[in-house]
């Protein structure tokens, strides 16, 4: 890991006394800001580039870049063209950075420079800018959650899982029993609760289906 992961700081932003919001005790490394969670940095990162361009009229990827990393410090002419592509704007062309289709590749790309990676979702860099009042769209909310998709599915997966599971044990079950002198009593038991599970596995998987349907995800 990095600093600024490791730091839940993805932006490397040094500690100057601003309090910012979701500061960890104690705030800092000794240089950079210690966040409690990276939603906060992410958002700190946000916060800073809507005062670009609020406060100072800064407002193409080139000035925000000279102004996050300064030349003296950084590799300034790759930093701007590796940003331009993932942004998909021209170094000079004028970007709102209110909106969200340009704040979250521009902290995205941030984020991978400053680190050499980029490692959290989308859901995460999504509640960090809407903690900086800068609101996902519904179409960025359902990507990511399609993200989640293996995560949400597997609901599903187990639950038509272990129906399949008790359809077969059910039978199974109630041979072995009968088979055993002393538990045959159990054997239809056995059958008719395991063909009650199955058809609560079969209910749930069906359930978490549309759940998920409902959610946006496919």
């Amino acid at each position: 890991m990095t600093r600024g992961i490791d730091n839940r700081n993805p932006g490397n932003i040094e500690y100057n006394g601003t309090s910012w919001q979701g500061l960890d005790s104690p705030p800092s490394d000794g240089r950079f800001c210690i966040f409690k969670d990276p939603k906060w940095g992410v958002r700190a990162i946000a916060r800073i580039l809507i005062t670009y361009q609020d406060k100072y009229k800064i407002n193409t990827v080139r000035n925000v870049i000279l102004r996050w990393a300064p030349p003296s410090e950084n590799n300034t002419g790759a930093y701007i063209d590796h940003v331009c592509s993932v942004v998909g704007v021209g170094p000079d062309d004028v970007i709102d950075l209110h909106q969200h289709r340009y704040a979250r590749p521009l902290v995205e790309a941030i984020i991978k420079h400053e680190n050499g990676m980029q490692p959290y979702s989308a859901l995460t860099i999504n509640e960090g800018l809407r903690l900086a009042g800068i609101e996902p769209t519904r179409e960025s909310q359902v990507a990511a959650l399609n993200a989640e998709r293996p995560v949400n599915k597997s609901r599903t997966i187990k639950g038509a899982t272990f129906a399949g599971v008790m359809t077969v044990l059910g039978p199974v079950a109630g041979d072995i029993s009968q088979s055993l002198e002393q538990y045959a009593y159990l054997s239809e038991y056995l059958k008719w609760a395991c063909a009650a599970l199955a058809v609560i596995g079969a209910g749930y998987a069906t359930w978490a289906r549309l759940s998920d349907r409902q959610a946006g995800i496919n």
